[in-house]
């Protein structure tokens, strides 16, 4: 009996780093990703809250998720980083808020938006540095078809999403023209607007209104080097669905 204070406050350091209590749990990413060391979650501070820290060969990911919502993302050093309720003072901030991690690939993590509203927002971050390298947005019930790395370069392929401000249903070549002005459209993609009625289908389905705005996707394969440059090449026609 002499040892259980002992065993008490070991107990209350181990809860508070996350060793108790934290079962493991599925990467969001699936089979697309890399696998990690391991995935744990466990109570946050407050109500409602769970930390999730997802651990890798060279660094572990501290999350803070609420619902649909999420604190920025903490990046620490090491497979073995303490992760616990309360981030380390050491731990990189990552722009992260709002997003959730689907996982990583090379030496690139991949968070995507928990509440979009037409076209999903992810970012891609150099795991190294903590640094943003893309932001870009997807379209579809699958985020990513699938991701490799060879040679220091990781390779996304995904359909681009685009919540466009106007309908290419009813403002045709003009709306295309609006959209590849702010640049979100790759070349050769931009200089040759599609046909509005490919918007035609899926309006009547959704039942709105010709001047609703329209989400423009495509498929397309992007490339990031080890410095971070990247390089995004578009690969068959363009959708046009009704933004929600």
């Amino acid at each position: 009996m002499h040892n259980r204070p002992n065993a008490l406050l070991f107990l209350a350091a181990a809860a508070s780093l996350g060793l108790l209590c934290a079962p493991a749990v599925a990467q969001k990413g699936g089979a697309v990703f890399d696998k990690p060391i391991s995935t744990k979650k466990f109570p946050g501070k407050e109500d409602g809250q769970s930390v999730i820290c997802t651990a890798y060969a060279d660094a572990t990911v501290r999350q803070s998720l609420d619902g649909p919502s999420s604190d920025k993302a903490r990046l620490l050093r090491g497979a073995n980083a303490p992760c616990g309720a309360r981030p380390p003072a050491s731990a990189i901030a990552l722009d992260t808020e709002g997003l959730e991690m689907l996982g990583r690939m090379g030496d690139f993590l991949v968070f995507s938006e928990m509440d979009a509203n037409g076209a999903t927002g992810f970012r891609i971050i150099d795991a190294r540095s903590g640094k943003v390298v893309l932001k870009d947005a997807t379209f579809g019930a699958q985020q990513f078809k699938s991701a490799s790395a060879s040679g220091g370069v990781a390779t996304f392929a995904y359909r681009r999403g685009i919540n466009a401000e106007c309908s290419l249903l009813n403002s045709g070549a003009r709306c295309w023209s609006s959209i590849a002005m702010d640049g979100k459209l790759p070349e050769p993609l931009a200089r040759n607007a599609p046909d509005p009625m490919i918007c035609a289908g899926a309006y009547k389905k959704a039942k709105s209104p010709k001047d609703n705005p329209s989400i423009i996707s495509f498929d397309v394969e992007t490339k990031i080097d080890a410095a971070g440059r990247v390089r995004t090449i578009p690969a068959g026609k363009p959708f046009c669905d009704a933004r929600p």
